[in-house]
């Protein structure tokens, strides 16, 4: 033990571990700290990559959410222009029909009251023939019975009731 505390021991020990500490900064210094101060700067720069690269990828998200709500409001206008227009063709295709209806029954009308016209007209000439002929007939039957004009006269004129009867 005593070598121990003797001085010249005590300093030998100090000297050298004085020199141990010293290399062994020097080694640390001049070939860790490099090594150590490389890795985090590369860390360094691989985290500020990442970082610019999410801020890329969110302003690309962003415009392409942009992008997706634009079309969709243009998908949207059109739809409700399509929509428009169909209403508007099939308002137009009614009111064209209903016109076509309307010129159909108007042509079905003339021509019914034509039929009409020309059935009033036979029936109106079935009724002179007629009365013709029953005034024929009154004018014989006065004659056969040789009535006076006065007889003759209400025989035609009731025939004539008759026939309008």
């Amino acid at each position: 033990m005593e070598t121990l505390l003797n001085p010249e021991f005590l300093l030998s020990q100090v000297f050298w571990l004085v020199v141990s500490f010293a290399l062994l900064l020097l080694v640390v210094w001049k070939f860790v700290t490099p090594a150590l101060t490389q890795t985090l700067d590369d860390r360094a720069r691989q985290i500020r990559e990442d970082l610019d690269k999410a801020a890329e990828l969110k302003a690309d998200a962003e415009a392409a959410l942009k992008e997706y709500n634009e079309k969709l409001q243009s998908a949207h206008e059109e739809a409700v222009s399509m929509l428009a227009t169909a209403r508007k063709e099939a308002e137009d295709l009614a009111a064209e029909r209903t016109k076509a209806l309307e010129a159909d029954l108007k042509r079905k009308e003339n021509s019914a009251t034509h039929a009409i016209a020309q059935a009033q007209a036979k029936a109106m000439e079935e009724l002179r023939t007629h009365v013709a002929e029953l005034t024929v007939l009154a004018t014989e039957k006065a004659i056969r019975a040789q009535l006076d004009a006065a007889k003759a006269e209400e025989y035609t004129l009731q025939a004539i009731h008759e026939l309008k009867a």
